[in-house]
This record gives C-alpha cells, structure tokens and sequence, in this order.
C-alpha cells in the first residue's frame, strides 16, 4: 500500500487513452465519472486530457502532469493485451524506466483467469498476450482488478502518484473504489463536498453574474457555477467543502440568501423573479 505523506488538498489530472474517444466513436464517461467521484470526496481535478494510442502521445500527456506537479495522475485506457494496448510503453518512457514482467501481476492474471473460467490456478497457462497484461515500468506495482483481467498499475514519482487503469467503465470503477477510493479518503482528512441547487426563474445570467462574483468573495471559498436554462432561467450550483457539516452547510446557505437577497433588490417589480427550486445534496 502507498503511504500518504500529508493532509490536505489533492490535485488530480485525468488522461484518456483510446483513438475510439477522439474519433467520436466513444463517450468519455471514465473522466466525468471519476471527476465526480475525486470531488465528492474532497479532491480537485486540474485538467483532462485525451490522447491517441501512440506510445509517444501517451508519454507527453504523463510527462506533461508530472512536470505539473499535481498528486495524482489517472490514465485509463491501454492496458489489454491488443496491439494498440501501448498504455504500458508511454509509462515505461515517461517514468524513464524499462519495461519488465512483474511476478506479482502474472500471479494477479492467473487467479483472474482461474477464478473466470473455474480452473485451479496451476491449470491456467497464460498465452504471450496475456502475459503482456503483466508487464509495467520498473518499480511500478500492480493493482488487483476486481472485475476484469489486467492489473492496474501504480508508480510513484517524487510526490506524485501515478495510477493506470483499463478502460472499460466497470474495472475504471472498480480499481478506483477499492484501491485509489481509501488513499483519497487518507489525503484529505475527512474532508467533504457540499452543494446547493438553485434554479431562479424571471433573470439573465448577465444580471446575476456580479451578484454571483460578490458571493463567491464575501463567502469563500464557496464556488458557484451558472448555468443557462433556457429564457430567463438560470440554474446555480453552489459548492463548498470542509470538515464541518454546519459550518459549511451554513456558509452555502448564506450564500444563497446573499443572491436571492440581491435580485430582489435589484428589481422593482420582483414578481417576475421566482426561486423555482433549491434542493439541498450533502
């Protein structure tokens, strides 16, 4: 198990390997999944980004969030044992190191495939593509994966860490509960992200957008993000975390107030402007 070093804010980027995404051909759901998912346990993601299956673009990409500097990077993508799984080549260069079998992660395939096909362990004989799902970078450890065949792969570089995971939406999942889930939770000490849902009727994002600026400054560090409805219409989301459930519950909820109290203020004649509705998510 990796060590967490400190407590406090985690910085994640999230890379998408797959041709299939960049051609249209394929929904990113991983990244709006594992954004979700980082945010809500108190966690801020810094950038996506989506590369080709070319050994070279996958190695930028990684180089590039290592240079960064931020505590996790997420590759999903690339590591089954087809041609165009190069996922394991671009982290091998990007890590500077070589490409070796890993013991650890032939033995982690190997009770897969028993486990799959109800065959005891020694009667499993791994092909050469199979055994491919077991080759990482140097120093790099593998992850069991839950739910499918190939490994995860963790690597740690200075203060960042690394963790590469196959594709598919269900093992992306599962990789991440089980093993990246706990080291977020151990980061960030308790930490929690609340939100307030408003969607105001009768008023232009361009009237309430100062309003929007001054709450965010008279109650930070809250943020808020409009979105456009329709004519007139404009949902917020009102977001804000910490350790305390009333302090934070009570500072979006002020923040609320604050805007509501301003659009009225702002019209003399507010019965065009209505608070449709503000569900309240914790």
């Amino acid at each position: 198990m990796v060590a967490v070093k400190k407590i406090g804010k985690l910085e994640a980027e999230i890379i998408t390997v797959g041709r299939e995404v960049l051609t249209g051909k394929t929904l990113n759901t991983n990244s709006q999944w594992l954004s979700g998912k980082i945010t809500a346990l108190g966690g801020v993601v810094r950038r996506h980004i989506t590369v080709d299956d070319r050994v070279q673009d996958i190695a930028k990409a990684v180089e590039e969030s290592l240079n960064r500097g931020v505590d996790l990077i997420i590759v999903t993508g690339g590591l089954g044992p087809t041609f165009d799984d190069v996922t394991r080549e671009g982290l091998a260069e990007a890590f500077k190191r070589k490409l070796r079998l890993n013991d650890s992660a032939v033995q982690m395939i190997t009770q897969r495939y028993s486990q799959l096909r109800g065959l005891r362990e020694e009667e499993v004989k791994l092909t050469g593509l199979q055994r491919r799902m077991a080759e990482m970078p140097e120093g790099s450890k593998p992850v069991m994966n839950p739910v499918g065949v190939a490994p995860g792969i963790v690597h740690e570089c200075g203060s960042t860490l690394t963790v590469a995971m196959p594709g598919v939406p269900k093992e992306v999942e599962g990789i991440f509960e089980s093993y990246v889930e706990p080291l977020i939770r151990r980061r960030v000490g308790g930490f929690q992200l609340y939100e307030l849902n408003l969607l105001i009727a009768g008023v232009s994002e361009s009237i309430i957008a100062p309003m929007v600026g001054e709450a965010m400054k008279n109650y930070a560090p809250i943020y808020i993000k409009s979105h456009p409805m329709g004519a007139s219409l404009i949902k917020l989301d009102i977001t804000c975390g910490g350790k305390d459930v009333k302090e934070v519950g009570d500072r979006v909820l002020s923040a609320a107030s604050f805007i509501l109290r301003r659009i009225l203020q702002g019209f003399n004649d507010c019965s065009g402007t209505r608070v449709v509705n503000h569900p309240f998510n914790s």
